[in-house]
């Protein structure tokens, strides 16, 4: 069953408009058309395959809309997608929300998407193992005018790995990535720490909050 798409406007705005994205509530019924991908998750309990299967019907919706739907998606290296040839794309879930994106090779490298439940908000524990201290200093500043400040940076997080890994193979460990958000214009600025190999690299991405979700995007 295709997913309906009055969800998908929960993704604008986070990506440039040569990116097709569809989202839809798990609880819509969607599933995937193809049984490779039904047989994947036929193990799995059942709220994740609703999860899988929702998340892989957005993404041939997506594909659809770019004439580019012609098989399963497979779970390639560290359970990322496999994109058709020539295009890019990510898929995420969360709660009863799941959605994809997707892209011609030609208009992007790489593209990142992540939704999370902005409740409950993220651990102090779980803060100290996925922040930087920079990052944690700025969820203390801001703890009084925006308490959803260190899940929206985890988002991002999230985000800058789904975006990167397909091409690059970086296994980037969360706190490899520092982020700075901007709730002014509902961005964010993400640099690669030096400890990695890739530090010089610098991204700027999206986020919204709507219907107690957080959804980041990036491109590039």
């Amino acid at each position: 069953m295709s997913p309906r798409s009055d969800a998908s406007a929960l993704l604008d705005g986070l990506f440039p408009p040569f990116v097709r994205g569809v989202a839809a509530h798990v609880t819509d019924g969607c599933d995937s058309p193809f049984p490779e991908e039904r047989d994947a998750v036929a193990a799995a309990a059942p709220s994740r395959r609703r999860e899988f299967l929702c998340g892989r019907a957005c993404a041939h919706a997506a594909l659809r809309g770019l004439g580019r739907d012609g098989g399963p998606i497979a779970i390639g290296d560290r359970r990322a997608p496999s994109w058709p040839e020539g295009m890019v794309g990510s898929i995420s879930h969360a709660g009863s929300l799941a959605g994809a994106v997707v892209a011609r090779a030609t208009d992007a490298r790489g593209l990142g998407l992540d939704i999370e439940l902005l409740d409950p908000p993220l651990d102090p524990k779980l803060q100290r193992l996925l922040l930087t201290p920079g990052e944690i200093s700025r969820v203390r500043a801001l703890e009084a005018t925006e308490p959803s400040a260190a899940k929206i940076l985890f988002s991002a997080k999230e985000s800058v790995y789904k975006c990167l890994f397909p091409r690059t193979g970086w296994r980037l460990d969360p706190r490899d990535v520092d982020v700075a958000l901007d709730f002014g214009r509902r961005r964010y600025s993400a640099a690669i720490a030096e400890r990695s190999q890739t530090a010089q690299l610098r991204l700027e991405g999206t986020f919204r909050m709507v219907e107690g979700y957080v959804l980041t995007g990036l491109h590039m």
